[in-house]
């Protein structure tokens, strides 16, 4: 990544702090539903929420449908795995 791992170290420590992840028994983080309901309460007010949750949707092969943001409903569904979804560090 390009920036300093204490700058990683800080961030995890303070999201951890706010109850906004979790780190697992394989040391991968996992958004909680309080950091979920942070996220989509926010990420209209904060332009790097905004553009890391619209980010993945942008390729040079898609069309412009495709470029439109994903409904709330859509973030909000269960997932087809019953494990929850992870964040890599």
């Amino acid at each position: 990544m390009g920036w300093p791992r204490e700058y990683l170290d800080f961030t995890t420590w303070y999201l951890r702090s706010k109850q906004y992840i979790v780190r697992e028994d394989n040391s991968d983080f996992t958004l909680t539903a309080l950091g979920v309901d942070y996220i989509e309460s926010n990420y209209s007010q904060i332009p790097m929420l905004n553009k890391l949750l619209n980010s993945g949707s942008h390729t040079a092969t898609s069309n412009s449908s495709s470029n439109r943001r994903p409904k709330p409903e859509l973030l909000l569904a269960a997932p087809r795995n019953p494990s929850r979804a992870t964040l890599r560090q």
